[in-house]
């Protein structure tokens, strides 16, 4: 490897977890609202806090209710991590498959699809 390589490699910006947790801490504590911070609004915030903060492998999924009523959003973060500011208590950095299991047991089952990622 050239020294050119090199020093392109260190170059490199590296995730700031610490930036991204902050963020998130701020998203879930913020309240609820349907119009104005919901849970597609509060994911899609929490996606540009990661990206912002040279995260990446991050996926905007939803989710729909059972009932086919409403659907849920959230984060998928590198491939196996559940990011979630709106669940109670908020989800960070959860194993993807034990949050399904979280998300089955409160009745989202259906349709799961990931529809954009960052």
């Amino acid at each position: 490897m050239c020294l050119k390589n090199l020093f392109e490699k260190a170059a490199e910006p590296q995730t700031d977890y610490a930036a991204i947790a902050r963020d998130f801490k701020e998203i879930a504590e913020s309240p609820y609202n349907v119009s104005t911070n919901n849970c597609m609004q509060k994911a899609m915030k929490l996606a540009y806090s990661i990206q912002e903060n040279h995260g990446s492998d991050v996926v905007l999924v939803q989710i729909t209710h059972n009932s086919g009523d409403y659907r849920h959003a959230f984060i998928l973060w590198q491939k196996d991590l559940a990011v979630d500011p709106t669940m109670k208590p908020p989800a960070y950095r959860v194993d993807y498959n034990e949050y399904l299991r979280i998300l089955a047991g409160a009745g989202f089952t259906k349709d799961l699809e990931e529809t954009r990622q960052f």
